[in-house]
């Protein structure tokens, strides 16, 4: 590729982060300069797993960002369980944190009036290792549904972890595994796909007690 693109650019998923502004996309390493534009994000948000597009100069074998472009790729559906001042946890989803800021947009509704029960699907994107930054919070009628989808961070025998959350799909029947244009195919394709960064959902159903019983998975674009 030479020393030296004056225009360079890559997409894809943070598996690295060596320090502030200095993170690896995909294979590519990425660092950033006093005067790089963010859009959709900021610095401290660049964290592993996050979807970013940069632009920039390629030099010696690293891209120097004049842009950074944050992409969302976290969905989550399910019930409140608790509201306290910006965050947001889902009843289902121990450990998981949906934080809203002032660019969080409501529908339906608005912080203020969301409550304990409530069933909501929340869009945006990771902004640490278990929490969400909500760009989009929908009200929505009171269902038992319960779905994760994100970069999947951990891969180990059955068990998917998306958002700090270890998802157990032994219970999920073989039919239920889809691939990337949702037709089924079958638990060992699905996991032979799987790699850390690959965008996964999994669907559920919340129990009375507050588990929730997955019965689906799907790799997503």
């Amino acid at each position: 590729m030479g020393n030296r693109v004056d225009e360079f650019e890559v997409e894809g998923y943070v598996t690295q982060v060596h320090g502030p502004g200095d993170f690896v996309i995909g294979n590519t390493r990425v660092q950033t300069t006093a005067s790089t534009e963010f859009r959709g994000g900021a610095i401290d948000e660049i964290v592993v797993g996050a979807k970013l597009s940069a632009e920039g100069r390629w030099e010696n074998g690293v891209l120097l960002a004049k842009h950074v472009k944050f992409h969302q790729s976290v969905r989550l559906e399910g019930d409140i369980q608790t509201v306290a001042g910006s965050s947001i946890t889902i009843t289902g989803l121990p450990g998981v944190t949906v934080t809203v800021n002032g660019q969080t947009e409501f529908k339906d509704g608005s912080l203020g009036n969301l409550s304990p029960g409530d069933h909501i699907r929340v869009r945006g994107r990771l902004n640490g290792t278990d929490s969400m930054l909500a760009t989009l919070v929908e009200l929505r009628a009171s269902d038992n549904d319960v779905d994760l989808q994100g970069p999947v961070q951990a891969v180990s025998n059955q068990t998917l972890t998306i958002l700090g959350l270890a998802i157990n799909t032994a219970g999920i029947s073989d039919g239920n595994f889809e691939g990337l244009t949702d037709q089924s195919i079958g638990r060992t394709a699905f996991f032979n796909a799987v790699r850390v960064g690959t965008v996964v959902k999994v669907k559920g159903e919340l129990l009375s007690n507050g588990t929730v019983i997955w019965d689906e998975a799907e790799l997503e674009d």
